[in-house]
């Protein structure tokens, strides 16, 4: 079984000053994402860490710099989805949620959230290729 603990590389109280997603395993940092865009790098460190792991089990724990950087600034935020009828909705940590996604404040839907991720993993994949 691998395990994987992930960091955020910012200056503590200053959201703005983001510097990539760190993961490590077994002590030893990896690999490090750093797109520009905080949303992007989040969803393609669990991207990272399917494709190295395939089929196998894995764990990922997460270092205190990611709750301290959602509480040092308002650029981002937490939100809960779950599914309604065949879309997948923002929803309130009350409700049974299936997962929590990692926004900019004020995204209006998980759609509009999906297609702009859609979008700059798109221009980063060309940027890289």
């Amino acid at each position: 079984m691998r395990m994987f603990f992930i960091s955020i590389d910012y200056n503590e109280s200053l959201q703005d000053s983001y510097n990539g997603i760190e993961i490590s395993e077994n002590i030893k940092l990896i690999h490090k994402i750093f797109t520009g865009d905080f949303c992007v790098d989040w969803v393609l460190k669990d991207h990272y860490i399917c494709d190295i792991c395939g089929e196998d089990f894995f764990i990922v724990n997460h270092s205190s710099s990611i709750d301290h950087f959602f509480m040092d600034g308002d650029l981002y935020e937490q939100r809960p989805v779950k599914i309604d009828g065949e879309k997948y909705v923002f929803c309130e940590y009350e409700d049974e949620y299936l997962f929590v996604s990692v926004v900019p404040t004020g995204t209006q839907s998980f759609e509009e959230h999906l297609n702009y991720i859609k979008q700059k993993i798109k221009e980063y994949n060309e940027q890289t290729s």
